[in-house]
């Protein structure tokens, strides 16, 4: 089940370049990220509610007690935050997603975004846009989340501090500035 969330603090993100799924030995390599939103946030609900019909898709009348399952073990890719030990996610609740394809990155006017654009980046705000899934295999069942696409909305604080520099972040030293310089040489 398709959903775009909106407005949420981006955190690891592997998007210009996959990034290996675990430290295991010849690990998968996936482009990922964790998307945080407050706990009192409504688009909690409906990440909520995308994942219960995900999961009544794939297993009907045993959804529900299913799904207990899952979330008591953390198989779900909607997680608390407050049980982490990361910067900004106390409070919040966060969805992991990763996807073996490229994600589309685009700015808010949805002009494509590279890797040199310095943006998105750990801490700033996007929009996401993801695809719940069921799994239901010999490695057991899980509610997963790929990633389709992210929408660079807003700079936030970095949480790494690894944010590349923005044109604003520097004075317009106008025409004249390397006559001024190279007269101090």
């Amino acid at each position: 089940m398709d959903m775009t969330i909106t407005n949420a603090r981006l955190s690891f993100p592997h998007l210009f370049e996959p990034a290996a799924e675990s430290n295991q030995p010849n690990a998968k390599m996936v482009y990922s990220a964790s998307f945080l939103l407050k706990k009192d946030d409504p688009t909690i609900n409906k990440i909520r509610e995308a994942i219960y019909k995900t999961a009544e898709e794939k297993w009907g009348e045993k959804a529900n007690g299913i799904l207990m399952k899952l979330y008591a073990n953390n198989l779900v890719c909607l997680r608390d935050g407050d049980l982490k030990d990361y910067d900004g996610y106390e409070g919040c609740m966060f969805i992991a997603s990763k996807n073996k394809n490229r994600p589309l990155l685009i700015d808010r006017d949805r002009s494509i975004l590279g890797q040199s654009d310095g943006k998105p980046y750990a801490g700033c705000y996007v929009n996401a846009k993801v695809s719940f899934w069921a799994q239901d295999n010999q490695y057991g069942k899980r509610i997963n989340c790929s990633l389709l696409g992210v929408q660079f909305v807003k700079h936030g604080d970095s949480f790494t501090g690894a944010r590349v520099a923005v044109t604003d972040d520097f004075e317009d030293l106008g025409v004249n500035a390397d006559d001024e310089v190279n007269n101090l040489f």
